[in-house]
C-alpha cells in the first residue's frame, strides 16, 4: 500500500480532478491466485488471477450535502473510465492506471463544519506502472501542446499503453488528437507512433489507447487542434 498527501499526488477518474479537494489518498494492489484446476465436472474451475485493487480518497466539503453530491456525481457516471494516480507532481514522475468505476462515496468524519469525503473505486483491471506527463497541462488555440520529454532509459519492443484525460474542452474548431512520440536520443528525430493516436476529442474525455512495436527510449505525448484543454497523461511501456 503507498500513501501519499495532497502535496505530492494528483487523483483522475475520468474528467475528474480527485485532488483538487482531497487531503490523503491510498491505492491498494492486491491479488489472489487460484490454482485453475479443472475438476470432476468440467464446468467447474478455479479463476486464476481475481484482482481485488482499490483506491481510496478523501477530501474536505462545508457540509455533508456537498460532499454526498461530489461523490455520488460521479458513481455510475462511466462504466468502464480511465483511473491515474501521479504520485508527484512533475513529468516524468511514476503513475499507477487502470479502468474501473466509484463504488461508493459517504461521509467518513465530521470537523468543525467541514465533512472528510470518503470514495472507493474498484479497477476492473490489473494496475499498470508507468510514468506522468503533463498532469493539469493546459492547450490554448491552435498552439501543439507538448508535454516534454522522459528518459525512460532502454527502447522496448513489446509497445504500451496510452491514457489520457481531457479534463476541460471548448472553443473546439474541428477536433482535437492526441498522440505519443519517441525518439533515441531526446533531441533530433522524434516519431509519431501512429497507432498511439486518440482521434477525435471534442468534449471533456478519458480513453486509452493500446499499441504495439517498439518505442525508442525518449517518449512525449502531445495534444494537436484548435482549441482550449486541460489534461493529463499516463504512458505504461510493456
Amino acid at each position: 500500500m503507498a500513501v501519499k498527501k495532497a502535496s505530492d499526488v494528483r487523483v483522475y477518474f475520468g474528467t475528474y480532478d480527485l485532488s483538487t479537494a482531497s487531503v490523503s489518498v491510498s491505492v491498494n494492489l492486491e491479488s489472489e491466485v487460484l490454482d485453475p484446476t479443472v475438476f470432476t465436472d468440467a464446468a467447474e474451475r478455479a479463476t486464476a488471477g481475481i484482482r481485488r485493487d482499490t483506491i481510496e480518497w478523501a477530501g474536505l466539503f462545508n457540509d455533508g450535502t456537498s460532499a454526498d453530491a461530489a461523490g455520488s456525481a460521479m458513481i455510475g457516471s462511466a462504466s468502464n473510465n480511465v483511473i491515474s494516480v501521479f504520485l508527484g507532481t512533475a513529468t516524468g514522475d511514476r503513475a499507477y492506471v487502470g479502468t474501473g468505476y466509484l463504488l461508493s462515496a459517504k461521509a467518513i468524519a465530521r470537523i468543525g463544519e467541514l465533512v472528510r469525503q470518503g470514495v472507493t473505486i474498484r479497477p476492473d483491471q490489473a494496475w499498470g506502472m508507468g510514468v506522468g506527463y503533463g498532469a493539469t497541462g493546459s492547450k490554448a488555440g491552435t498552439a501543439i501542446f507538448d508535454t516534454g520529454s522522459v528518459d525512460n532509459g532502454t527502447l522496448t519492443t513489446a509497445g504500451g499503453t496510452f491514457f489520457i484525460h481531457i479534463l476541460t474542452a471548448s472553443g473546439i474548431v474541428g477536433t482535437l488528437y492526441a498522440d505519443v512520440w519517441d525518439s533515441a536520443d531526446g533531441v533530433a528525430t522524434w516519431s509519431n507512433i501512429g497507432a498511439a493516436t486518440l482521434v477525435g476529442i471534442t468534449t471533456a474525455t478519458s480513453d486509452k489507447v493500446a499499441f504495439t512495436g517498439p518505442i525508442r527510449r525518449y517518449t512525449r505525448p502531445r495534444l494537436v487542434g484548435t482549441g482550449t484543454a486541460t489534461l493529463a497523461y499516463v504512458l505504461v511501456r510493456s
